[in-house]
């Protein structure tokens, strides 16, 4: 008899049933799953078109299911005239396929910038140390040259060439102090991104930074959502696809950012120009649907 009853029931009522009679909120749900509450309530009221798209109906729904205690695959089976088919498996394969080609394209390139920054390097130094060797030997010369005229002349061309090299290497002194100076500039205002903590799919991140205007990019290799709280307020949900990336300011007043990634997979994150590493899920922690936390000091 209540199988009876539930097959009369739509998805979204036979979810928002289950749900009741276990004792939880829509809250508790949206903790446990990392879905929106907008999103779990158009499901309960089986109003599937208000979800981002057919990949999504599917997976929070199924996601869902599974927070509730049922077999995910055979209630979807059950109602698989409502819910849609997107070849999941094929999709998130051309996910990871398109993630790994991603990253090893990135290391060639960090690769190549190392060993053209170690080279320029290396041309500087010795640049300045032949451009010292050449101030010593042309001041030699001049000395040498002037003291075969008389003792007196020599006196005085030496002192002349002793002022001028020591107005070289003041000069010297000074390029020295100021690419010191400028190098020091530039390093306090560099950010840095270091993991705190990690909890399931939930991953915490401390960004140390002296810029006034931070900025957050986000980008995806394939249709993602994504949705960004900024203490607390929602302050942008959208989302991000290869021709249709999304950029964030934030203001120093903004200290404790949250992201909900639809399709962590493939979503890329980037602070002031540094792209942020997203360990994977530990103990067996959703691996598409997580929350990445910043916290600006």
């Amino acid at each position: 008899m209540e199988n009876e009853e539930n097959n009369n029931l739509n998805i979204g009522d036979r979810l928002k049933q289950s749900r009741i009679e276990k004792g939880l909120s829509l809250d508790e749900i949206q903790q446990k799953t990392k879905i929106q509450k907008k999103y779990l309530i158009a499901i309960e009221e089986n109003n599937l078109n208000e979800l981002p798209g057919d990949f999504y109906i599917r997976a929070f729904t199924k996601q869902y299911a599974a927070t509730l205690g049922f077999d995910s695959n055979e209630l979807l089976d059950d109602y698989e005239d409502s819910i849609p088919d997107t070849n999941t498996n094929e999709y998130m394969d051309k996910i990871s396929e398109n993630t790994i080609e991603t990253r090893s394209a990135k290391n060639k390139v960090s690769e190549r910038n190392s060993k053209i920054k170690g080279a320029f390097s290396i041309s500087v130094i010795v640049g300045i140390v032949l451009l010292i060797l050449l101030v010593i030997w042309f001041a030699s010369a001049k000395l040498s040259n002037n003291s075969s005229n008389n003792d007196n002349q020599s006196i005085s061309v030496s002192g002349e060439s002793n002022k001028e090299s020591k107005r070289d290497n003041n000069q010297d002194a000074k390029k020295e102090t100021k690419t010191k100076n400028k190098k020091i500039k530039n390093k306090s205002k560099t950010t840095s991104i270091s993991k705190v903590s990690q909890s399931g799919s939930d991953v915490s991140f401390k960004v140390s930074t002296s810029k006034k205007v931070n900025i957050i990019k986000l980008s995806s290799n394939n249709r993602a959502w994504t949705s960004l709280t900024s203490d607390g307020d929602n302050t942008w949900s959208g989302i991000v696809d290869t021709n249709s990336p999304h950029t964030v300011k934030l203001n120093s007043t903004d200290k404790n950012i949250s992201l909900n990634l639809g399709n962590a997979a493939s979503t890329n994150i980037v602070i002031n120009g540094k792209k942020v590493k997203i360990p994977s899920p530990e103990n067996g922690g959703n691996s598409y649907t997580r929350t990445i936390k910043f916290s600006f000091k």
